[in-house]
């Protein structure tokens, strides 16, 4: 669009959580289709993180079992804690909340795409 740009506003990497005594703990890597097998607990439909992922296993011709779909991050870690499946979610939404949670997390990050916040150029 005309006068409109798009500029970097935020980034916040996606990370695989589970039980820390799940399989993939031992993983030296983990891969999104490493993890495609299992139950996963999953943000409502129509969320962009959601949409997402859903985009991705249907290009490795699978798709998200989906165990518990769930409104908040928070309540997405506490369903990974009471075991009933893992999350992949926003750094920022588990890594504060790691110590002594039970939690692990995938330490070999990926990223979403940047989100991005579009405004008028100034310029006239």
């Amino acid at each position: 669009m005309p006068g409109v740009q798009s500029v970097l506003y935020w980034g916040d990497p996606l990370v695989i959580a589970a039980p820390s005594d799940h399989r993939i703990a031992d993983f030296e890597k983990v891969t999104f289709a490493d993890v495609l097998s299992e139950d996963f607990v999953a943000l409502q439909q129509g969320s962009s993180i959601q949409h997402h992922l859903e985009r991705q296993a249907y290009e490795l011709n699978s798709q998200i079992r989906t165990r518990v779909k769930l409104m908040s991050f928070d309540g997405m870690r506490r369903m990974v804690q009471a075991r009933l499946g893992i999350a992949i979610l926003p750094l920022g939404a588990v890594e504060p909340y790691l110590e002594g949670s039970g939690i692990f997390i995938d330490p070999h990050r990926r990223k979403l795409g940047p989100a991005r916040a579009a405004h008028r150029d100034a310029r006239p």
